[in-house]
């Protein structure tokens, strides 16, 4: 096999101006040559901080890399470098979005309209913002707006359909999602919120039937992924939701709600060597979460380690934010002298204490691994 030649070969960018040099830039993005598109922007805002143009195309760098944090930075100062461009606010908003700044994210979407008061984009965003809050009505209303100055508008089309199920309208949901599908099938949002419909629908298959071909052209999306790993493990494809998470935590390694997917993948292989090298490789950071406590606990109960088990779920249950002393003290194990305590019974009963939280919660958990 022939070995790859880059179409872009690196040139002498000093004295082409920063035109020159952003579009050699775009030329290395257009490559997938990341890391050289990144070397020219860091050196081209050294020389100059406030270059519109850079500050851009580091923030969609950064986004590709979802470094979501970093990339708002560069957007914003982009739009104090340019006021008079929509698109820095349109892009700091939707990334604000991404790091669940809801303030923030809205604040940039009106400075859009300010600038474009047609915006279908800026719209969309929102009501984006609006759906967050559980402002429905209102979120409804600039989705109208958006289509009214955007009707092929696939963001704002998605939304609506994600509106419609809120208020009840599976049925709709579900037509304008397809629909959107079959317009635009390089689109991926429109495939997520279809596969999500699937799912809340218990219709893993039909959720597996959409991601699947999507799966080709958006094999960096840690969404997409980790909504297949959901469906396998609903029709009880270990192996195969191990495969799909696995290639989202490859993207995004420290998904905590991605991690909860790898162990139920795992758990029911018996692969309890490889669910407590993925537990202890969790960064110091995590070590305090109920989760990760509670996940000690599955693995150890798998093992039939039902001491090692019983003492995560009463760390679990300790870390809780609501405080578990309470239901620590109810359940702890009580015993006469020489009399041996029966630890899968109080493991038993610290694992229900454990998921019965989790069960109230795992609507939120669900849409954390997927965000809109």
């Amino acid at each position: 096999m022939a070995n790859w030649t880059p179409r872009v070969r690196r040139i002498n960018t000093t004295d082409v101006g920063e035109q020159g040099k952003i579009a050699f830039i775009n030329s290395l993005l257009g490559e997938d040559r990341f890391d050289e598109a990144e070397d020219e922007l860091v050196n081209l805002l050294e020389a100059n901080p406030r270059s519109y143009y850079a500050n851009m195309q580091m923030g969609r760098l950064l986004q590709r890399r979802r470094e979501f944090d970093r990339a708002v930075e560069h957007f914003e100062t982009a739009r104090i470098a340019n006021p008079t461009n929509s698109q820095a606010p349109v892009l700091a908003g939707a990334t604000y979005l991404r790091i669940k700044d809801l303030d923030g994210a809205a604040d940039c979407f009106h400075a859009a309209l300010t600038i474009d008061p047609k915006l279908a984009t800026a719209h969309a965003g929102l009501a984006q913002v609006h759906f967050r809050r559980n402002e429905i009505g209102e979120a409804e209303a600039r989705v109208k707006q958006a289509l009214a100055f955007d009707p092929q508008q696939p963001q704002a089309r998605a939304l609506l359909a994600r509106i419609n199920n809120k208020k009840g309208d599976e049925d709709s949901a579900r037509r304008e999602i397809e629909e959107i599908v079959n317009d635009r099938p390089d689109q991926i949002r429109p495939v997520l919120a279809l596969a999500r419909l699937h799912l809340q629908r218990e219709q893993p298959k039909q959720a597996m039937a959409v991601l699947v071909p999507a799966m080709s052209r958006h094999q960096d999306s840690v969404e997409a992924w980790g909504l297949l790993a959901r469906a396998r493990l609903a029709v009880k494809d270990y192996s195969g939701a191990e495969q799909a998470v696995s290639k989202a935590l490859e993207i995004q390694p420290h998904q905590a709600q991605l991690a909860r997917l790898l162990l139920e993948s795992l758990l029911p292989q018996e692969k309890v060597q490889e669910a407590m090298r993925f537990l202890d490789r969790l960064p110091d950071r995590a070590r305090n979460s109920p989760r990760v406590h509670a996940a000690y606990g599955d693995v150890h109960m798998v093992a039939g380690r039902y001491k090692q088990a019983a003492d995560s779920y009463r760390a679990s249950l300790l870390h809780r934010a609501d405080g578990g002393e309470a239901a620590v003290a109810e359940l702890a194990p009580s015993s006469t002298q020489g009399e041996v305590i029966d630890w899968k019974a109080v493991a038993e009963r610290y694992q229900a204490k454990v998921h019965e939280g989790r069960v109230a919660s795992g609507v939120a958990e669900q849409d954390e691994i997927v965000p809109a």
